[in-house]
């Protein structure tokens, strides 16, 4: 009788054990698609935050997955436009935030996919003015205060020399 608690435990711990290359590749096949994507029990839904955007996980068989990275995944504000558009978007077909209710570069701007009040669908060339016009007309308004504040600066400073 003391000897079959022995086996027993003997048994249920194999830690340690070699398996042969056989034995090795039957338990990953086991084990494979058990715990990927909407099987594994961290999924949240396919959706995921990086740099600020969204990006959405789509299936294979989904009609816009030909527009997916290699991962599977494409941005959310990509396939907003595409959907209300009811076609794929081309690789050189830009979808651009207008920044209608946050200021450009925010997180908050990069997540406001509502179409068409904040995102427009915009060829390369023409993305590429509007960012140039959007930096040049940000960098006039920073002038603009710090002339704002210069002048305020020398008429106080008249006023002074007056008095």
């Amino acid at each position: 009788m003391s000897s079959t608690p022995n086996t027993m435990k003997t048994e249920h711990f194999n830690k340690g054990k070699r398996r042969s290359e056989i034995e090795k590749l039957k338990m990953s096949q086991a084990r494979k698609g058990k715990h990927m994507g909407e099987f594994c029990p961290s999924w949240r839904g396919g959706r995921t935050l990086h740099n600020g955007y969204f990006w959405i996980k789509l299936h294979p068989d989904d009609f816009f997955y030909l527009m997916t990275n290699k991962q599977g995944y494409v941005y959310e504000h990509r396939l907003v436009v595409a959907k209300a558009l009811s076609r794929c978007l081309h690789s050189w077909e830009i979808v651009h935030h207008k920044h209608a209710k946050y200021p450009a570069g925010s997180d908050e701007d990069k997540q406001d996919n509502r179409y068409p009040e904040n995102l427009s669908l915009e060829l390369v060339n023409n993305h590429n003015q509007i960012t140039i016009l959007e930096q040049r007309v940000q960098r006039l308004e920073i002038d603009n205060q710090a002339l704002s504040k210069r002048i305020l600066l020398l008429e106080t400073e008249r006023i002074l020399q007056n008095a």
